[in-house]
């Protein structure tokens, strides 16, 4: 684009600031100071919204108890994290002045990426989890019975009614085999990014075969997923088309993140060692699922107080 605005050699306009150097070298150098204070603007206007998220972040995984209680106390006049805050906004000052700009970007695209990715496979899960499990999680064993006799008629994680009533099929009828199919589907997906990378890579014979062999196998798979009934749809806003959906936000995941440097995996294998030790040694032990409800109501009132 700078080339196209400048009309010249791409050698003779800047890699790092396109825009202003084209706009310099045909004279407008008002267009130039102009474009420096937008993009000035829109970086302290992303800045401002991804540590909005990011403190927020911290104080719910602090009140669920996964991290240190203090991160989660809101302070009583502006109603807001105060310290999780502080603590997001040093983190984010200290490692813009210490690390370059190329580094942080594709660090912050490996752990997006790979954020993204969990939150497909827990969608999975979640929506093929049998109901008994669900009811136990939540606290809703006490539902009225028209809602019970509504659950049953169609139980997220059990065959399709006209499967079930199929001889061949009565195998699949169990949690194991639906957890061990969903983990099947997850490596089958794992397997056919890695095959289009490297057919995309080296273009050789025994990519494609690979490729062949990987989708077969993924499709096979998907089908015997097909058999289970999943979440039935509620009132609320549910991903649609599950688990085709998830599977391929996954799949394009993959894809992304194998085009990214070794180190840069290097780099997001340590910080999250990082949050796997605080997680060992503080989040398992204070988690909330752990604990009774009334003791996690009690520590929640004395955070906000």
């Amino acid at each position: 684009m700078g080339k196209t605005v400048c009309g010249k050699s791409q050698t003779t306009a800047d890699i790092d600031a396109p825009f202003p150097s084209a706009f310099y070298q045909l004279g407008m150098v008002w267009a130039t100071y102009l474009i420096g204070v937008g993009v000035a603007i829109a970086l302290c206007t992303s800045v401002v919204g991804s540590l909005f998220a990011l403190s927020r972040s911290l104080y719910a995984m602090s009140n669920d108890g996964l991290l240190f209680s203090w991160l989660s106390y809101v302070h009583p006049r502006t109603q807001t994290p105060i310290f999780a805050a502080l603590v997001s906004g040093l983190a984010v000052g200290v490692l813009s002045t210490l690390v370059e700009l190329e580094i942080l970007v594709e660090t912050l695209a490996a752990g997006t990426l790979v954020a993204y990715s969990m939150v497909a496979v827990c969608v999975i899960v979640l929506r093929y989890r049998p109901e008994s499990e669900n009811q136990q999680n939540h606290g809703n064993q006490d539902s009225p019975a028209s809602d019970q006799e509504q659950l049953i008629s169609n139980k997220p994680g059990i065959l399709r009614p006209k499967i079930k009533s199929v001889s061949a099929f009565s195998k699949f009828e169990s949690s194991i085999c639906l957890s061990s199919t969903i983990r099947l589907m997850l490596l089958c997906v794992c397997v056919l990014a890695l095959s289009v990378t490297m057919v995309i890579v080296f273009y050789i014979w025994w990519s494609f075969l690979m490729l062949t062999i990987s989708l077969i196998a993924a499709i096979v798979v998907f089908g015997i997923l097909m058999l289970y009934d999943p979440q039935p749809s509620l009132d609320i806003f549910q991903v649609p088309l599950v688990p085709f959906v998830p599977l391929l936000s996954i799949f394009m995941n993959l894809i992304l993140m194998m085009q990214l440097q070794t180190v840069t995996w290097f780099r997001l294998a340590c910080w999250m060692a990082i949050g796997l030790v605080i997680y060992m040694v503080y989040g398992i032990s204070n988690s909330k699922l752990n604990k009774p409800l009334s003791e996690c109501e009690g520590k929640h009132t004395e955070m906000t107080e």
